[in-house]
C-alpha cells in the first residue's frame, strides 16, 4: 500500500503553529509522496475573499521546508526497499541515459538499466 497526499502552505490565517502540525503529519504518516503547493487565491472560491495574511517569502519558505521533510522521508521509504522485487509497468527508454523508465504499483517511478538477456533481470534502479 502507497498512500499520497496534496498539501497547501500559507492558505489564509496559517499560523506558524499550524504549519508546525502539516509538518507533525508528515512524520507521524510517513507519506510515500507528497504533492505540495503556496496557497493562492483562485476566483469563485469561498477562499477567494479571505484576507491572505501569510507572505509570500514566508509562504516560500514553509514549501521549501516541507518539500525538504518530504523528501528525506521518501528517501527512507525507498531505502526500506531497496532488495526487494517490484513488478514495475515500463513507460519508455531514455536512450541519453540508457535506461527505462516506470512505475511500480505503488505509483513509485524507477529509472533502471537492463542487464543480461533480458527485462526480467534488471538493476541500478533509483
Amino acid at each position: 500500500m502507497s498512500i499520497s497526499t496534496d498539501l497547501i502552505v500559507g492558505f489564509c490565517g496559517e499560523t506558524e503553529e499550524d504549519f508546525g502540525e502539516t509538518l507533525s503529519l508528515l512524520d507521524t504518516v510517513g507519506y510515500d509522496q507528497a504533492f505540495s503547493f503556496i496557497y493562492s487565491p483562485r476566483p469563485d472560491t469561498p477562499a477567494a475573499g479571505l484576507a491572505d495574511t501569510v507572505p509570500e517569502e514566508e509562504k516560500k519558505r514553509r514549501l521549501t521546508v516541507l518539500m525538504e521533510r518530504q523528501a528525506q522521508i521518501q528517501i527512507q521509504r525507498n531505502r526500506e526497499l531497496i532488495g526487494q522485487e517490484l513488478e514495475v509497468l515500463v513507460e519508455r527508454f531514455q536512450p541519453r541515459l540508457q535506461q527505462a523508465v516506470g512505475r511500480t504499483s505503488s505509483n513509485r517511478v524507477l529509472n533502471f538499466r537492463v542487464v543480461g538477456n533480458g527485462w526480467g533481470n534488471i538493476s541500478g534502479c533509483g
